[in-house]
């Protein structure tokens, strides 16, 4: 750590206005106690409001906090949720990063708003997904590397219900966690198939950083999920007592719901993928009365045919 980074640590540190003895900052920082009498000494004469006292210790003055780093309540509140979620979700340096942060936000904030923010952020919590969100995958740190540096790369990935992995040379463009399905995406111009695709990082089974750059493109549309090339439609009706156990899970392509003249809550999906929706269907289906069109009825049929095979 070098000396400027060592003095806001030690400014970080006495800034909740409790009294530092020399002997436990020196302890802490693996310092010498004359480290930390030099370190003090250079803080007073920038001008920080430090009170020291021969034999009793440090303390910084009520009312001086770091000015870079002082949030409004609500702007506090806000940055030490998105913490908490990611050292919810993270078992490596994220994590440990994250509760770090979460210490200095809190470390800075005036008394009454730091009271205020411990508050709302002890009754708001996260409950860990079984995926975490990890930043120190050799893979992930690769894809990071290629596209700040704009590199091509050669990827060897599993496509969905292939047995073989392929190789894909890929422009990568963005990463992107999605909550909803608990995993790591990324985004890239596909070169051998000559178009945007959208990549699950726990399908790569690796990355191969080239020697090729190249220029960002624009995308024109982006969709996390498949998009049918024959556009499909399908319409639920559930009376509304039953419509709410629909919404806690609803499927990716729903896109309205009404109440009809029957008094009937009617749900529609469109542009999705069969494979994705009947499995879905299978789930809700104690809270529908009736599905349209026959389309839906029929893949919804062979669905139920397949999985009877599999009792017999």
């Amino acid at each position: 750590m070098n000396r400027i980074d060592r003095l806001f640590a030690i400014l970080l540190k006495i800034s909740d206005g409790k009294l530092f003895q020399a002997d436990k900052l020196a302890a802490e920082f693996e310092l010498s106690e004359r480290t930390i009498y030099r370190d003090m000494s250079a803080l007073i004469q920038m001008g920080i409001p430090i009170r020291s006292e021969a034999g009793v210790g440090y303390q910084l003055k009520e009312g001086y906090f770091l000015p870079p780093l002082l949030f409004e309540k609500d702007e506090a509140i806000a940055a030490g949720f998105a913490l908490k979620l990611l050292t919810s979700y993270s078992r490596d340096s994220a994590g440990k990063s994250s509760l770090n942060a979460l210490k200095k936000i809190e470390s800075v904030l005036p008394k009454k708003v730091r009271t205020d923010y411990l508050r709302e952020l002890e009754i708001l919590d996260f409950v860990p997904k079984s995926i975490e969100i990890t930043f120190s995958n050799e893979n992930f740190l690769l894809l990071l590397t290629a596209i700040k540096n704009r590199y091509c790369i050669d990827l060897e990935y599993h496509t969905f219900k292939r047995e073989e992995p392929e190789i894909r040379q890929i422009e990568p463009m963005k990463l992107f966690f999605a909550p909803g399905q608990n995993n790591w995406y990324l985004d890239a111009f596909c070169l051998t198939r000559k178009d945007w695709r959208i990549f699950r990082l726990d399908r790569i089974v690796q990355v191969k950083m080239t020697e090729t750059r190249f220029q960002p493109r624009i995308r024109q549309e982006y969709h996390l999920h498949p998009v049918p090339t024959i556009a499909t439609r399908a319409v639920l009706y559930a009376s509304p007592e039953q419509a709410r156990w629909i919404r806690e899970q609803q499927h990716w392509s729903f896109v309205a719901e009404q109440q009809n003249p029957e008094g009937f809550v009617e749900c529609t999906y469109r542009d999705f993928d069969w494979h994705s929706f009947t499995n879905w269907l299978c789930t809700i289906s104690d809270y529908v009365f009736r599905i349209e069109p026959e389309q839906v009825r029929v893949q919804l049929r062979n669905k139920i045919s397949d999985l009877q095979k599999l009792l017999t």
